[in-house]
C-alpha cells in the first residue's frame, strides 16, 4: 500500500464513524417501513371539485400549529403536509379530519423515543396507490434523505373515472444542486408514468434562481401549470403547487406565526 493510500485511511474510518453516529442519532426506516395509513376514508373516490391545503408546518414546534391547522384544514378534500412530526398528539390531530392520511417516514429521533418526521397526503376517498421516492442525496448534518410522496385517487369526472396523481415533496435542502436536481430527476421519472390529472406540491427549497430553473424546466416537461397567489409577498418562494388537468381558482397564502412557512390553499375544478 502506498503512501498516498496510508493518509487517506484514517480520513475513511473518520468518515464510517460519523456516518454510524449519524445512523444511531437520525435513523432512516426500511424502505418497506416508510409509508403508512391511517384511518378510513369516507368515499372510494374524489369529487371533481377538490379544496386542497398545502402546508409545511415545522413540525408542529410553535404551540399555534395545531389550531391553526384545525382551522386550515377544515372542509378539505386533499391535504399535502410537509415535516409532520408523528408524536401520539400529531396522530390524534390528523384523526379529527376525517380523511385518510398516507404517511412517508423520511427518518426518527433517536433521543425522542424514535419519534419520526415526514410526509403526509389526506383524502377524502382511499388511495388505490402510494409510494414514496427517497433522494439518493442525503442532508449533510444529519445523513438523512428527502422524500416525495405520491398517492393516486379515483376521480369523478362527468361520467368517467379518471386516476388523479398526488405528488407531495420535501426538497433537499442543504445538499448542492446537483442533490437537488437529481431528486427532482427522479420525480419527473415517476410522473412521466402517468398521463392523467395531476398535483405537484410541496416545499421545494428553491431557494436560489437555479433550483427555480430546474423545478420550471420540470414543470414544462410535464406540462404542469403553476397555481398562482394573487398578491404574493413571500421573498424567498420554497412552496409551489403545479397542476395538470384541472384548473385552479381561490387560490390563497396563509402566513401565521404557526410554522416558518406560509399554507398554500385553492380549489382544483375539472
Amino acid at each position: 500500500m502506498s503512501d498516498e493510500e496510508n493518509d487517506h485511511r484514517p480520513k475513511r474510518r473518520l468518515g464510517t464513524a460519523l456516518a454510524r453516529g449519524r445512523a444511531r442519532r437520525w435513523p432512516i426506516p426500511h424502505p418497506h417501513q416508510v409509508t403508512e395509513v391511517h384511518g378510513e376514508a369516507p368515499a372510494t373516490r374524489l369529487d371533481p371539485r377538490l379544496r386542497v391545503l398545502v402546508w409545511n408546518v415545522f413540525k408542529g414546534k410553535r404551540p399555534s400549529w395545531a389550531p391553526a391547522f384545525r382551522t386550515l384544514a377544515e372542509d378539505r378534500d386533499l391535504i399535502l403536509a410537509q415535516e409532520l412530526y408523528f408524536e401520539p398528539k400529531t396522530h390524534a390531530l390528523l384523526r379529527e379530519s376525517a380523511l385518510q392520511w398516507t404517511t412517508a417516514t423520511s427518518f426518527s429521533y433517536a433521543s425522542r423515543g424514535h419519534v419520526g418526521t415526514g410526509l403526509g397526503t389526506a383524502a377524502r376517498a382511499h388511495a388505490r396507490r402510494s409510494d414514496a421516492l427517497r433522494s439518493a442525496a442525503r442532508e449533510p448534518l444529519t445523513g438523512t434523505p428527502k422524500l416525495a410522496l405520491l398517492t393516486s385517487y379515483a376521480l369523478h369526472d362527468g361520467g368517467e373515472d379518471r386516476e388523479l396523481l398526488v405528488v407531495n415533496v420535501h426538497a433537499i435542502n442543504f445538499a448542492g444542486f446537483g442533490s437537488f436536481a437529481g431528486q427532482l430527476h427522479r420525480i419527473e421519472a415517476a410522473i412521466e408514468q402517468h398521463d392523467g390529472p395531476l398535483l405537484l406540491a410541496g416545499d421545494f427549497n428553491t431557494w436560489s434562481s437555479r433550483r427555480l430553473r430546474r423545478l420550471a424546466d420540470l414543470a414544462r416537461a410535464a406540462a404542469l401549470e403553476p397555481v398562482e397567489f394573487p398578491e404574493d409577498r413571500r421573498v424567498t418562494i420554497l412552496d409551489h403547487a403545479f397542476i395538470r388537468g384541472l384548473r385552479a381558482a381561490d387560490a390563497q397564502l396563509h402566513r401565521s406565526r404557526a410554522s416558518d412557512h406560509a399554507a398554500l390553499s385553492f380549489a382544483l375544478e375539472p
